[in-house]
């Protein structure tokens, strides 16, 4: 029959009046609380109170009508409608927010060039992805790096019809008790309940719902906006990266050869690595708190430059090594680390003291560039019970080294000029 001068399969049933969808078996009210599936041009909207005679001019070939239906997520999977005429919001602002649909952001001013459609339908700026940034609060942003996926796209339990788009199910939705797929590939047999975390368990993955289980590749190294979503309570989710890009350190992870995630740097938590190299951090300056392997490499880090213009920096060898904090460069390294008994170099030259060239002799004892070997010079030799020596370059820097010296170059400089003359 017409209805609102559109053609539609009508029915009424102890007083109400359904629809029939034109392409299924589906039934809909008033109401829209479901929508039609196979309906891309929404002829489900027409006829209906959405569309008004001023409102048609709406220039959407792809809404028949010029309404369309947005099936939205909330916290708890529920639905939420909206018709064609409040989409202020959601219209072209680069964003997957209908999971049926994304019609909002075509026929946009941006150009292909600067985004991508994802699996689930997100429309994503090329400059939001994959920069190690959580742009959206579910990360699709991050979900497609360097050719690895992270996360799952599957088809949502929470969905009645059968659309083209999946859902991005976010890394730490894996083994949480909460089936989000269809297939159930989000919560595995390879799940289980562990009460008691026993202590050779600590190098297993184990969430915040007391599920331990073995980790997918899809799930190591992920990015999120907050530690509360990474998918192991232990962190373990962030070692042994398989994308190279995303690696932040080399060391030994339960006494085993592993990588650990560049977003673990200087988080102070739990240590993975097991001399907690992710943490050997320094406050620099009040603006400026940087991992050591950081500094010293001729790239500023922080806002005042205070990494690259440190003590440390001022005294650099010739030869150089892969800091295990800096993988892939080439760089000098500070005296001040040679021998301190922490390995900085991926082969370990840094502990190794027959390779360094010295000056000086009991407490002045000092290892040196190489290419100054030949000039040692004089040193502050600290008293009054401290340790060790000031270099004269570092004297009166106002910097106590030795907790004294810099009284004795104010009081030196207190005393007048005193000029003699040879006979």
């Amino acid at each position: 029959m017409e209805y609102g001068g559109y053609l539609k399969n009508v029915c009424e049933h102890k007083g109400n009046t359904f629809f029939k969808c034109i392409n299924g078996n589906n039934y809909y009210d008033l109401s829209h609380k479901e929508i039609c599936p196979r309906d891309p041009n929404f002829y489900q909207a027409c006829g209906t109170t959405y569309v008004e005679k001023e409102q048609l001019s709406w220039e959407f070939e792809n809404a028949l009508c010029g309404a369309f239906f947005c099936e939205q997520f909330d916290a708890h999977h529920s639905i939420l409608l909206r018709n064609g005429f409040s989409y202020s919001e959601i219209r072209c602002n680069a964003k997957r927010d209908c999971i049926n649909t994304s019609i909002d952001e075509m026929q946009c001013n941006h150009t292909a060039q600067e985004y991508e459609f994802y699996p689930s339908g997100a429309v994503i700026f090329k400059s939001m992805m994959c920069n190690d940034v959580c742009n959206r609060n579910d990360c699709e942003d991050e979900a497609i790096c360097n050719g690895i996926s992270y996360g799952l796209y599957c088809t949502p339990t929470f969905r009645s019809m059968d659309l083209t788009d999946l859902f991005y199910a976010q890394p730490y939705k894996y083994c949480d008790g909460i089936r989000d797929c269809k297939n159930g590939k989000d919560e595995p047999l390879g799940c289980f309940y562990a009460l008691d975390i026993e202590e050779d368990d600590q190098q297993k993955c184990y969430n915040r719902h007391g599920f331990r289980f073995s980790l997918p590749r899809s799930m190591r190294c992920t990015v999120t906006n907050t530690f509360l979503w990474t998918v192991c309570a232990n962190f373990i989710d962030q070692t042994n990266c398989s994308d190279i890009k995303r690696v932040g350190f080399q060391c030994l992870v339960n006494n085993y050869n592993s990588t650990v995630s560049k977003y673990m740097e200087c988080k102070n938590r739990e240590a993975l690595c097991d001399d907690d190299l992710e943490n050997e951090c320094e406050v620099l300056s009040p603006v400026c708190y940087v991992h050591k392997h950081k500094t010293c490499d001729k790239q500023p880090y922080c806002q005042d430059s205070s990494d690259e213009n440190n003590e440390d920096c001022s005294s650099m060898t010739v030869h150089t090594c892969i800091r295990r904090g800096r993988l892939g460069l080439e760089l000098p390294i500070p005296i001040s680390w040679l021998t301190d008994g922490f390995t900085d170099c991926m082969e370990g030259e840094d502990e190794d003291r027959t390779l360094w060239p010295t000056c000086g002799a009991g407490a002045t004892l000092r290892y040196v560039p190489e290419d100054q070997v030949d000039f040692c010079q004089d040193v502050f030799l600290c008293q009054g019970g401290k340790s060790g020596y000031v270099e004269l370059k570092f004297l009166c820097d106002g910097v106590e080294s030795c907790g004294f010296e810099n009284n004795v170059c104010s009081v030196s400089r207190s005393f007048p000029d005193i000029t003699t003359k040879l006979q």
